[in-house]
């Protein structure tokens, strides 16, 4: 019955686990990983339905590699989560933001400052703990100690984060750590009447001698399954300590951030904030723009972020079959992806200009129309978070973004007339600035100039159009309004029947 559970749990997961790539994350990965060494095990001999049905397995013991497998893997969880830790973000304290004022925290608020909670606990701590706990877990003498810490990290991040079962199946995986016999003794200290409804504590085993020329045969064969079973398990050890460093044979797959996502263990490093998604579709045939929804066919935006799936491929090939049931046959579909990585500016991380359909593709090589992150403004994060501080201050609903651009493009945003002060102040380099139904169509602006609006249509871009990312653009807006801040402009949103979508 184990097994048949196994292979009935592990079958349909990594079906719908591969068939939503959205959905996929290093906790799913592990969730089928785990099922995939469960699925391969003997743990139904002790504790089980299989071993009270069939008392020929009752007792006996569970093969070293059996332990060794699920070790490992968790072992490598921990390990390689604090190596992608050691990054200059994460050592810096921006991939966590806003942690420190979780109730979770509240006794170490008596003497420690948010501040310090969330760089020291958050993020030295955590990185401290990854790196360590597996060795820990390993030494008898600090096992105790290890089970303990472990055991508080994964319920302080039950409560910190939306997380789903990771912690709970974290937690439900350090006991094999312990040695073999660990809840035979607990068993075993259990009063007598309620030790006849547990399994047998003993650790006696019976053999029985059998020379029979079969019995040999059956040695031989079990010798050759045991190489064989050795060969598999030192693949799959070699398979898991590879991929988490196999971007650079994957190059297809690396934007702003380098590894398979969902491979790497690189769990909560990346701090990404999307400001906003614009989907352009143009008809080659009329001439005519639309604008499509992006929440049309999908219900989540991790796909703007990944390379391979607002590819040819994917996205954009599935929106231009979709088309089709408005008649629109002869397209090219332009996305313009805004984001931010640790706190930096928000800027393009796809370029514009590429029409999808015609872009290629390769898991092997790196992909060509994808922006490059503009590190050379990493400096500007403290003077961005002050100005942040201060726009806050101004009322509960103000609101700010920090915008960074290439030169020669462009950016369109609306302002609705609910907004009565909306302010636009280059930080470094010059910026254009066209407004609709306005009697001067455009306005310069150069550094630290202001610009008061309301109600119009902005479009920013770069009047020098030199090459260089020296030559990028750094500016940021600002909205106080009562009610709404700025949004994106959808001028004419394509409709298509609710049995599309």
């Amino acid at each position: 019955m184990f097994k048949l559970s196994c292979l009935s749990f592990s079958v349909p997961y990594w079906y719908v686990l591969l068939l939503d790539k959205t959905s996929w994350n290093n906790h799913s990965y592990l969730y089928g990983l785990l099922s995939i060494l469960l699925l391969f095990s003997s743990a139904n001999h002790y504790c089980s339905i299989d071993a009270w049905i069939n008392p020929n397995i009752r007792n006996k013991p569970v093969p070293n590699w059996n332990y060794i497998l699920v070790k490992v893997q968790i072992f490598l969880l921990y390990f390689y989560a604090g190596v992608k830790k050691m990054d200059p973000e994460w050592l810096g304290g921006y991939s966590m933001k806003n942690l420190g004022s979780h109730r979770v925290f509240t006794p170490f608020k008596v003497f420690l400052s948010e501040e310090t909670i969330e760089y020291y606990m958050v993020h030295l701590g955590g990185l401290i703990l990854d790196l360590t706990v597996g060795f820990w877990l390993l030494w008898p003498k600090s096992r105790p100690l290890a089970l303990f810490f472990a055991t508080s990290f994964h319920v302080m991040n039950a409560q910190l984060f939306t997380i789903g079962m990771f912690p709970y199946v974290c937690l439900a995986t350090l006991p094999v750590f312990c040695d073999d016999y660990w809840s035979k003794r607990w068993i075993a200290r259990c009063p007598g009447l309620l030790r006849k409804c547990l399994p047998d504590a003993t650790r006696k085993i019976t053999y029985v001698a059998d020379d029979s020329p079969a019995a040999v045969a059956g040695v031989e064969k079990r010798g050759k399954n045991s190489t064989f079973k050795i060969t598999l398990v030192g693949l799959y050890v070699v398979t898991q300590l590879a991929l988490p460093w196999s971007h650079s044979v994957t190059q297809g797959y690396n934007n702003w951030t380098n590894g398979l996502y969902g491979y790497s263990w690189d769990m909560m490093v990346h701090a990404w904030e999307t400001m906003h998604v614009v989907v352009t579709v143009k008809d080659k045939t009329t001439g005519r723009i639309n604008y499509l929804d992006t929440e049309v066919f999908v219900r989540n935006d991790k796909w703007v972020g990944h390379a391979d799936m607002a590819s040819i491929y994917q996205y954009a090939h599935c929106v231009k079959d979709r088309l089709g049931a408005v008649n629109m046959t002869d397209v090219a579909i332009y996305v313009d992806v805004w984001r931010s990585l640790y706190g930096r500016f928000q800027q393009r991380l796809i370029d514009p200009r590429v029409n999808l359909l015609e872009t290629e593709w390769s898991p092997f090589r790196p992909t060509r129309w994808l922006m490059p992150l503009l590190t050379e403004l990493s400096a500007w994060r403290q003077k961005l978070n002050q100005l942040e501080r201060t726009v806050f201050n101004w009322s509960d609903e103000s609101r700010v973004a920090f915008v960074a651009d290439f030169p020669g493009l462009s950016m369109d945003n609306y302002v609705p007339a609910s907004v009565t002060n909306a302010t636009i102040q280059v930080l470094e380099g010059q910026v254009e600035l066209s407004i609709e139904n306005s009697r001067v169509k455009k306005h310069k602006l150069k550094f630290f100039n202001q610009f008061f609006f309301s109600n119009c249509l902005f479009i920013f871009s770069d009047r020098n159009r030199r090459d260089g990312l020296n030559n990028s653009l750094r500016f940021q807006y600002f909205v106080q309004s009562p009610s709404t801040s700025i949004t994106i402009c959808i001028l004419d949103r394509i409709e298509f029947p609710r049995t599309r979508q």
